[in-house]
C-alpha cells in the first residue's frame, strides 16, 4: 500500500471512531483510534525523506490518534 492509501484508511477509522465517540461507544471509539493510529504509522514508511511536511504532519496524526480516548 502507498502512503496515500495508509492515510484514506486512518481518516476512515478516525471518522468511524468519532461517530462512535458520539454516541457514547467509548471502547469501540478507541479500537478504531488504535487502527487509525496503526495506519498513519505505517504511511511514514511511505513517505520520501523530500516531504518534510507530509513527515510531520503524519507523525502528529499518528500520535492524536494514539492517545484520543
Amino acid at each position: 500500500m502507498s502512503w496515500i492509501e495508509h492515510h484514506q484508511r486512518s481518516e476512515e477509522f478516525a471518522s468511524l471512531a468519532e461517530i462512535l465517540h458520539r454516541q457514547g461507544e467509548l471502547e469501540a471509539a478507541q479500537q478504531n483510534y488504535a487502527i487509525a493510529a496503526a495506519a498513519e504509522i505505517q504511511a511514514i514508511n511511505h513517505i520520501s525523506p523530500d516531504e518534510p511536511r507530509t513527515l510531520a504532519i503524519t507523525v502528529v496524526s499518528s500520535i492524536l490518534f494514539r492517545d484520543t480516548p
